[in-house]
């Protein structure tokens, strides 16, 4: 996240990245249609235990998934359905932030601009207006994604007066924050779906634990208590199966479980009940890799990962492969 809008992430050191003054190095999708939407995942779910929740009136394949791109540089986001481009922005140096949400694929017409001198990109609904920035030089780029107000969930927007910079967003949590380091929120809001919930990664070097949260506050919490923050694991959205977390004080391990009949009987055997951390769909694309390491003493240690090096590696120092429970997007 941004929130001081200087161009650099927060807490992040600068790399080199791509010059969103040059024309070449700006985001078009190869169908020049945009494909363009926002907003930051973060899904934050309170005490590991609110569900985001979604209107359910909208059918899968009416779904479509919205993608946001973050360039260091400019301390521009660009919003994209086009998962080819996300993924060529990413290669390119820009900091690929995951799915924004999921929008409708009927609605409201939500066209994006782009201007050459200043690399910057716009989104407007406004027909007139998308036709009235052609002719004062900006380039349309089509298309970027619908809104339907038959959707529930609002994305809201926020613009940084000192950077000119604006940003689309479905979390309270980083609304929240970037008002609170002086971001202004905007009248004009769209709306999706459903949103999505980040998957945060913690790791305790006392114990050899890595802790798995969807709430922002907790993950930034146990960093200030010495964690390791790993970022983002996944993300998933607010549908499917609950996957829930408990805690068992004497060793300060956690579990997770998406069986409520053995959350019930963990909490009976002296186990803390932390509510639901997460939600996992079987039709989801992303496998969560689940792998054991035999050799722990303290406490069992579990570890969850959608990278394939990562399990690779830890598989070739002892770790073992469990079955995959969990899928994300």
């Amino acid at each position: 996240m941004d929130t001081d809008g200087d161009g650099y992430a927060d807490g992040v050191e600068v790399e080199k990245g791509t010059d969103p003054l040059d024309p070449t190095d700006h985001p078009t999708s190869a169908n020049n249609n945009g494909g363009n939407t926002g907003g930051n995942t973060g899904g934050n779910t309170g005490n590991n235990g609110s569900d985001n929740g979604n209107n359910g009136g909208t059918a899968a394949e009416d779904r479509v998934t919205v993608y946001r791109v973050y360039n260091h540089n400019s301390g521009e986001h660009v919003y994209t359905t086009d998962k080819a481009e996300y993924d060529n922005l990413v290669k390119v140096g820009w900091t690929g932030e995951g799915v924004a949400w999921i929008a409708s694929n009927k609605g409201v017409a939500i066209m994006r601009l782009y201007n050459q001198a200043s690399g910057q990109h716009l989104y407007t609904a406004d027909k007139e207006r998308y036709d009235q920035l052609a002719k004062e030089g900006w380039t349309q780029e089509g298309l970027a994604f619908y809104s339907n107000p038959a959707d529930g969930l609002a994305v809201r927007h926020l613009y940084n007066a000192k950077t000119g910079q604006h940003v689309y967003t479905t979390s309270q949590y980083e609304f929240d924050e970037l008002v609170k380091h002086g971001w202004s929120a905007q009248d004009n809001t769209w709306n999706a779906v459903e949103t999505v919930t980040n998957v945060y990664r913690v790791y305790n070097h006392n114990s050899g634990e890595h802790l798995y949260t969807a709430d922002e506050n907790e993950y930034n919490k146990l960093a200030s208590l010495g964690w390791k923050k790993e970022g983002l694991a996944w993300q998933t959205d607010s549908l499917g199966e609950k996957v829930y977390r408990l805690y068992q004080a004497s060793t300060g391990a956690h579990h997770y479980t998406t069986d409520e009949a053995e959350y019930t009987a963990m909490a009976n055997q002296g186990w803390t009940q932390e509510g639901v951390a997460f939600y996992t769909d079987s039709n989801k694309a992303v496998e969560v890799f689940h792998l054991f390491n035999p050799k722990a003493k303290a406490i069992a240690q579990h570890l969850f990962t959608t990278d394939v090096k990562e399990r690779e590696k830890l598989v070739a120092r002892g770790w073992q492969v469990q079955e995959s429970i969990y899928r994300g997007l």
